[in-house]
């Protein structure tokens, strides 16, 4: 289950799990042919999915931009893995905390708090364990304890992506590291 599929991704796994990938979008005409993504509203149709249903859930800068409580949806797509199954997924993280407005903004007031004209929130880096860190149990990230950084210099990792959360950070998140029940 692939959110927003970005194509080189897509591409990617569907050559690894062929016509069990899926993609879906809020949008779909926005999107190739070749991923046949099918239309999936993550405000109004997250709850409805069948539980441990998914060997892989994915979405890429995408809770940002979705108008309505982000842990319910969080943990409808959580509770959607198969016991083995991973949720990987990545959130643009700002300096400060959390914040989040669902009321109606102006496009440049939604730039000026969240830094994009779309966005309904923003992931603070200095509160992390007060909003993600309530619905998962996040590792720590500090890709110099897995990767050396030659190897991080090779794969163009950014040096301020090594160590902390950023806008590169991703979450490779187990069924069990779910907090919420």
């Amino acid at each position: 289950m692939h959110f927003a599929p970005e194509l080189g991704i897509g591409r990617y796994l569907k050559s690894i799990v062929g016509d069990n990938y899926e993609a879906y979008d809020i949008n779909p005409s926005l999107y190739s042919k070749e991923f046949n993504v099918k239309r999936f509203d993550l405000v109004n149709d997250t709850e409805k999915l069948k539980s441990n249903s998914y060997d892989l859930i994915l979405h890429v800068h995408v809770m940002e931009h979705i108008p309505c409580n982000v842990t319910a949806v969080l943990y409808h797509l959580h509770r959607a893995l198969k016991d083995s199954g991973r949720h990987i997924f990545s959130v643009p993280f700002m300096s400060g905390c959390y914040e989040e407005d669902l009321g109606p903004l102006t496009p440049k007031e939604k730039e000026r708090r969240f830094g994009q004209d779309d966005h309904v929130r923003k992931f603070g880096r200095d509160d992390i364990d007060m909003s993600l860190g309530k619905v998962f149990n996040l590792p720590p990230h500090d890709l110099l304890k897995v990767e050396t950084p030659k190897n991080l210099e090779r794969f163009s990792i950014p040096k301020v992506a090594w160590q902390g959360y950023t806008s590169h950070s991703y979450f490779v998140l187990q069924k069990d590291d779910l907090k919420l029940c």
